[in-house]
């Protein structure tokens, strides 16, 4: 989940992709469901059901066009079963 601050600009989720990689093999996430107030974007990024190891999680901008210039940093939690 990335929630993005209150008081920081936001661009609109379809102008981003959330990219992850696991094992060295790069992947691309769905776009994502958006909760609470609209600041709070919810990604799957698989259904096994046992974890996998993430190298990395990078938020690439599809283009420029719809990008605040001053671009607020989201948090990221990682949501799982229990």
């Amino acid at each position: 989940m990335l929630q993005w601050p209150e008081s920081g600009a936001m661009p609109k989720p379809e102008a981003i992709e959330l990219r992850w990689s696991t094992a060295g093999e790069a992947h691309t996430a769905a776009q994502p469901g958006i909760i609470g107030n609209g600041r709070q974007w919810v990604y799957t990024l698989g259904k096994a059901s046992e974890g996998a190891t993430v190298d990395g999680f990078f938020l690439v901008a599809k283009s420029a066009d719809g990008i605040p210039q001053a671009l607020a940093v989201p948090s990221i939690e990682i949501l799982g079963k229990p």
